[in-house]
Order: structure tokens, then sequence, then C-alpha cells
């Protein structure tokens, strides 16, 4: 199964793709800006092109300007436990009810308390990357952080080992310090960048190579700051081991800078070995690719925001389009039918008038006259319905379409479940949530036995469930 995974840190876009373990296609592209459309679709249809895969799914690893980070410190208790103190205080502190965080337990140095990194996604920013690659025809699958990535791809070359080790990871806008030992989380710090204003160092005089130092030396300050705040954490815990990598591991002479602000010999950190020569550009993405492949991803993606149809915005507009004239069919439909009962109940009320016998029970127009009048006064609610349906079809499943006929005066709806195919169906036993769901409503009964289909090709192929019901009044 092949992986599409987009970092989109550093102002630019890294992309890699995996067939499992092997590393299939990899670039990284400097044109690539999230305000930029148009740009951005050509970047990624030439990604298409390149690596002949086709583009409709993706797995991200967020902006770090989109991630806050902090530390936050319990008493001790299970994690479990520790993780809804942790929460409540979060929304104390963010206002928001449900805020999208990651907790990792954190060495704390001892003592009655324990020290966790959470890490808090902004909810706004991730709904506009989802739409922003969505009306590029693109799927978010996984939307997860370099933390936990680099985590993962530490643990390849750390293993169980007891002492510890760092990674420094440089892009162009932030540094990110990950110090562990063996599986456990020692220190976390991540700093935005001084942006160098090159234009204008130029117009004062300065050389390209100038620059460039300057460029050098301010990351090299944020380095220093960085190891300085894991001695202060940990002064009786020293590194064993300083790798580096990402886009300003390739900075000329950043390893002899950062060697003098930390005293470590400093190495390049490439998980991948020999197959891959840029490896340490690819960093997180490969930790996010094991993660992925083993189950173990972190995935901060909402429910609310995991199932958006993988379409360009055109047709996201003709499928509402589409919906919107299902609804305008069915109403029409139930205005007609309205019509021609009223004019046949008046009919039957004329007639019936004009009989001698008016108050026999088994006269077959009184029978018809009361059997109307009960249709009449019962008009289905169609609004409660709806509702019901929005708010009760399990998660991975939507409406595909609504069927609205009348046979024989009973008015019945067939409802078209879609859901990708493969998918949890099985897993989640979503077929059998429906029927109980369908069930479950007093204004629906099912008739007959549900049908399923399974329609596409290749790799987009959507399983279909429907489901005929009569509509009872309520």
């Amino acid at each position: 199964m092949k992986n599409i995974l987009f970092d989109l840190r550093g102002q630019g876009l890294n992309v890699l793709i995996t067939d499992g373990k092997t590393v299939q296609y990899r670039k990284s592209c400097e044109r690539f800006s999230l305000q930029d459309k148009a740009l951005a679709g050509k970047v990624l249809a030439d990604i298409g092109s390149e690596s002949g895969v086709k583009l409709d799914k993706a797995h991200l690893i967020l902006p770090a300007e989109d991630v806050a980070v902090s530390i936050q410190r319990t008493p001790l208790m299970s994690g479990a436990d520790a993780e809804k103190v942790i929460r409540r205080r979060m929304v104390k502190e963010t206002g928001d009810a449900s805020p999208i965080l990651g907790v990792y337990p954190a060495v704390s140095g001892g003592g009655d308390r324990q020290a966790f990194i959470v890490e808090t996604v902004k909810r706004d920013p991730l709904s506009s990357l989802v739409g922003f690659f969505g009306d590029l025809g693109i799927r978010i699958q996984t939307a997860s952080t370099a933390l936990p990535s680099n985590l993962k791809a530490l643990h390849q070359i750390q293993g169980e080992a007891l002492h510890a080790i760092a990674l420094l990871e440089i892009t162009k806008d932030y540094i990110e310090l990950t110090a562990l030992m063996g599986a456990q989380v020692l220190f976390y710090h991540k700093m935005s960048i001084p942006p160098v204003d090159r234009e204008k160092e130029l117009e004062e005089g300065k050389t390209p190579e100038r620059i460039a130092k300057l460029q050098v030396y301010r990351t090299a300050e944020l380095v220093y700051t960085a190891h300085a705040a894991y001695q202060h954490d940990h002064p009786d815990t020293p590194l064993a081991k300083l790798w580096i990598a990402g886009s300003g591991s390739t900075l000329s002479g950043i390893s002899d800078v950062v060697k003098e602000s930390t005293g470590f010999d400093v190495s390049q950190l490439n998980t991948f070995g020999e197959s891959v020569e840029d490896g340490y550009l690819y960093t997180a993405l490969h930790g996010l690719a094991l993660g992925l492949l083993d189950g173990t991803a972190v995935n901060y993606l909402p429910r609310d925001l995991s199932w958006q149809l993988p379409l360009g915005k055109t047709a996201r507009m003709a499928t509402a389009g589409a919906i919107g004239l299902v609804l305008i069919v069915t109403a029409f439909a139930m205005e007609t039918q309205y019509g021609r009962t009223k004019a046949l109940l008046e009919t039957r009320l004329r007639e019936s008038t004009a009989r001698e016998q008016p108050g026999k029970g088994t006269d077959p127009y009184l029978r018809n006259r009361q059997y109307l009048t009960r249709l009449m006064s019962s008009q289905t609610a169609w609004y409660p319905m709806l509702g019901y349906l929005a708010e009760k079809t399990p998660d991975g499943v939507y409406i595909g379409g609504l069927t609205f006929q009348v046979r024989q005066e009973i008015p019945s709806l067939e409802i078209d479940f879609v859901t990708p195919y493969p998918s949890q169906v099985g897993t989640n036993k979503l077929l059998t949530r429906i029927i109980a769901m369908i069930d479950g409503f007093s204004g629906l009964r099912r008739r007959g036995e549900p049908s399923i289909s399974i329609i596409g090709q290749g790799g987009d192929k959507l399983l279909h469930f429907k489901v005929a019901c009569e509509v009872t009044p309520l």
C-alpha cells in the first residue's frame, strides 16, 4: 500500500512516497506556498507526473507555527488521570471546549510531580489545510507533527539504550531539539528563527557569503539557548550524541558552529541508511511512515474533518447542487401528493354527504374519508427525520442520495449510504449499525432487505448500501 506524506514545515514542501518500508519517491520543494493555491496545484501536479502516483490522499506533518507546545506538571497519578487533568487545564487556558491535544510523558527528574510535553494543534488552521488540499482533490487522512514522528525515527537508532541522545532539526523558520533516553522523552524545545531580510542586507552592502554566515550564527544562538535549557532541566544527564537533520543541516559550517555551542560532535542523521542519500531531509516523514506501517502514528485530525470527499471545489459544489436538487424534487413530490390527496378528500366528502346512510361505519366511502382525514392530520415530520439521519449516521459513512416515492398512497424513502471500499465496514460493524439506526426511528419502517453494491475502478471504489423504508406518520 502506497503512503503519500507531506511535510509542510520550513515554508516549503517535502514529499515522501513509500510502498511499505521502501521509498518510491522523494522530493524537497522550496517553491510551495499555502497562500498560493495555483502554484501549489502546479507543484503537486508535477509531483504526481514525476512519481506516477495519483495524489488523491495524503498524510501531513503540520507547519510548526500551527502547533503550540507547553510543559505541564501534575501530581503523581496514572497517565489516563493525568491526561484528564491536563485537558481540563487546557480547556480553561484556551477557551476551547474540545482542544486538540497530544500528551507525551517526559522524564521529570524525580520528586512528587510528573512532567508531560503537551502539543496543542490549532483547529482553524487545520480546518483550512484540509479545505486547501480538498480543493486540489486530495483527501487528508492523517495530520501529525514533528515531535511524535521524530521520536519514532529516533527509536530506530536508539532502541532501548540507556544513554541520552538528541536530534536537532533545523528548517528555514524553526529549530526543534528532541532528546530521549531509550523510549522516554527527556526534553523538547522549539524556537522560531529570526528571518534574514536578504534584500535589505544586500542593499546595506553585505555579501551573499556574509548573509549566509549571519543565518548560521542566528541559528547557532538558538541552539545554544536550547541546549542550555536542556542542561538546566537535566544537569546530571549529559547527551551522549547530538544528531542534526532538516534543510538547515546543509548550511555551510553549521556543524562546526553547533559543536562550538554545545561541545558535542555533530553528525547528520539519516535513518534510511544508504538507501536514501539525502535522508536527513526526511527524518520526520520517515518516522511518520513507520508509524503508519505499524499503526502507531499520531493523528490529530478530528472526526468532523476526517471524512471529506476527495473532490475539487467544483466537484463539491456540483455535489451540493445535486443534493439540493434531490430536496427540491422531494418537496415537489410531497406538494403534488398533498394536492392530489386534498382533491380526493374533497370529492369523497361530497359523495359521502350525498348518501342517505352516512352513519354506518362499514360504508367504504366513510372508511376512505376516515383514512384520508388521518393521513391529512399526520403529515410526515421530514425535518426531525433528516436531522436524525444526519446525527446518527456512523462515522466513516455519508448519505449519497435520498429517493422519495409514493406507491399506492404510501410514501417510501430509499436511502443510499456510501463508504470507501475497502474500509472498516467489518471491523466497525457499519452495516449492522446502519440497520439499527433505521430500526430505531419510529418514522421509518424497513421494506425488504437492503442492497449492497461496489462501484468504481482501481483504488477509487465506493460501497453503496441502500435501504428502502416506508415513511410512517409521526
